[in-house]
């Protein structure tokens, strides 16, 4: 909370306040300001003058668009390719591709800078190949996800694929693979740690991390209750009863939610506002027979 104080301090007393000082995750107040949004907050912090001050007499306009720390897209998500099993089995075997290690939902970082209570600076995702990961690939548990492939490739070469997999195994032997605990690590508290690593890296831990957690929450069917199993590079989940509903035409229940809120939601007409009052006026005079 005390970056809140830098802030408005900021625009308190511009030419005292120390525009550099940092919070436990390794955030200054320009970087607490830009990850919430407040574009006019940044600006005004970005157009700071030497010696650590502030120089500037007011907010800058806050009329450009607000960016979201988790929403850059480095990957071409290739949704095309996701029901393409022979393309899928052949890319995962490939040599470059990239795969991210998750336990319970923590991704797997190399440790150049120390990852552990109290660490401030950045790190970065762990890249592990194919043979490092084979085994687990086979094993019921794992959940493996295709996130897409590099946008641009170098020579015109076919674009690296990335993957995140999720693992139960547990925590210590997994940190092996990827070279033991000198190495690297899982995130300790991913809430606050995702924001040390960069942008780039942040938008693809969000798209994995938001896909994985969907399977955790789903390894049963929501029709009739009975283990379901990813398909689709894990993107859909089917259920494994036969007779179940979800298994004739198309269900969103074998999907991930893709909406974000109200942002999607038009308001509703008055007319549909004065159906549901009238509707939960008759709920309660019926509570009250």
């Amino acid at each position: 909370m005390w970056s809140w104080w830098i802030i408005m301090a900021a625009g308190a007393f511009p030419s005292s306040c120390d525009r550099l000082c940092v919070n436990g995750s390794a955030q200054t107040a320009y970087d607490v300001a830009k990850f919430w949004g407040h574009g006019h907050i940044a600006a005004l912090l970005a157009r700071s003058g030497g010696g650590g001050g502030l120089s500037g007499g007011g907010l800058a306009g806050g009329g450009g668009a607000q960016e979201n720390f988790f929403s850059r897209e480095p990957l071409d998500r290739l949704s095309s390719r996701r029901a393409d099993a022979v393309w899928m089995d052949a890319t995962q075997s490939r040599l470059d591709s990239v795969y991210l290690l998750f336990s319970r939902l923590s991704p797997m970082v190399s440790t150049g800078a120390k990852v552990s209570a109290g660490a401030k600076g950045p790190c970065r995702l762990r890249r592990l190949s194919y043979q490092a990961v084979r085994d687990l690939l086979q094993q019921p548990e794992s959940v493996l996800v295709f996130l897409g492939v590099e946008r641009a490739a170098a020579g015109g070469a076919e674009p690296r694929a990335w993957f995140a997999l999720d693992s139960s195994e547990d925590a210590g032997e997994l940190l092996k693979r990827g070279g033991g605990q000198q190495e690297c690590s899982f995130l300790t508290t991913p809430n606050r740690d995702l924001l040390r690593l960069s942008e780039e890296e942040a938008g693809v831990v969000a798209q994995a991390r938001s896909v994985l957690a969907w399977h955790d929450r789903y390894r049963f069917c929501p029709t009739c209750g009975a283990r379901t199993r990813p398909e689709d590079a894990g993107y859909k989940r089917s259920c494994l009863e036969p007779q179940c509903r979800s298994r004739q035409g198309v269900h969103n229940t074998c999907y991930p939610r893709v909406g974000t809120g109200p942002a999607h939601n038009p308001p509703a007409s008055p007319a549909h506002n004065a159906t549901l009052k009238n509707l939960s006026l008759n709920q309660q005079k019926e509570r009250k027979v």
